[in-house]
């Protein structure tokens, strides 16, 4: 039985060689002493690439205004927002337009309270309608998408300061709204287009100016100029600050003396007046007792007098006795 199985297993083997032989691949290979690979290809279904998120519209808010960082003086300032409407589904796709010449220092999501937490996003610029540009990206947390630039250098003169901001609608909006921000203590404000109401103030004290809301046509241009004379609570001037301070303590400081004196002089007059008074009381007392006492002096001589009257009385009468007694 062994042998039988060694005889059938002999018989395989002989019948594979005989077919491995018959292949024309395999008797290629052995004449040419390649090596025969088998290889086995998986065809796979190519995967679905990331679809970006719908593209969404809203109205445009534009504030100019000068930069407050001192890394970065001498240069105008330009908030770009977009505000979707409560309705637009999350994640959307904003396009934001991008002043000509101006550079993007941020872009993301405004949430709305610290601003340390507004997420930042990855941006792209292309060019729009009009030959300049806008930011695109994609919000997945607010409705309200921000882009901060800066944008030309202010011209100062001393103390007075302007601008010029040229703005293109590149990226179509619903509407688009203009504001100017004017830092505290500025005065002489001229601002063109002009600004309709009063100005709104925040709690540094800046003032923004209203320009007006417009529905612009994708690729229209709009100047925009602002002008303002600088304050006294200027940093660049403290000296000045510091002068002017001075000069009104010594003001307040000369009035309060002024206002010492007169009511010294004042007193001082009061008092002589009443001593003057006083003087004429005396005097007009004491001429009373000199009346009173010429009127004594006046009686006496007139006691005097009468006495004199008598006696001289008596002198006559006596020779009259004489007289009567010579006639008897």
């Amino acid at each position: 039985m062994r042998w039988r199985s060694r005889l059938a297993l002999a018989f395989v083997v002989a019948l594979t060689f005989a077919a491995m032989a018959s292949s024309p691949a395999f008797a290629a290979g052995t004449g040419s002493g390649d090596s025969v690979s088998i290889s086995a290809s998986v065809s796979a279904s190519p995967s679905n690439a990331a679809t970006p998120a719908p593209l969404a519209q809203g109205p445009f808010s534009v504030q100019v205004g000068p930069n407050q960082d001192p890394g970065q003086p001498g240069k105008l300032i330009v908030i770009m927002s977009v505000n979707l409407s409560p309705d637009v589904p999350l994640p959307a796709r904003v396009r934001i337009p991008i002043p000509p010449g101006a550079m993007v220092t941020w872009a993301g999501e405004v949430l709305g309270g610290d601003v340390s937490a507004d997420p930042q996003r990855t941006y792209t610029l292309h060019d729009g309608v009009g030959g300049a540009q806008y930011a695109e990206f994609t919000m997945t947390q607010s409705r309200r998408g921000q882009v901060d630039t800066v944008a030309g250098p202010l011209t100062v003169k001393g103390a007075a300061v302007s601008a010029q901001l040229s703005f293109v609608q590149s990226a179509p909006s619903t509407s688009t709204e203009f504001a100017v921000r004017i830092p505290a203590n500025a005065s002489n404000v001229k601002i063109d287009p002009a600004p309709s109401g009063s100005p709104e103030t925040n709690s540094t004290g800046e003032s923004l100016y209203y320009v007006g809301t417009q529905s612009l046509p994708i690729g229209t241009k709009l100047a925009l100029s602002i002008s303002y004379t600088q304050g006294a609570a200027s940093t660049s001037k403290p000296l000045a600050s510091s002068s002017s301070s001075l000069l009104m303590l010594l003001g307040i400081l000369l009035v309060v003396l002024i206002a010492i004196i007169a009511f010294v002089a004042r007193h001082g007059s009061s008092e002589e007046e009443s001593e003057e008074d006083e003087d004429e009381d005396e005097d007009e007392f004491a001429e009373d007792e000199d009346d009173e006492f010429d009127d004594d002096e006046f009686a006496e001589d007139e006691d005097d007098d009468s006495l004199d009257d008598d006696e001289s009385g008596d002198e006559d009468e006596e020779p009259d006795e004489d007289d009567e007694t010579d006639g008897d």
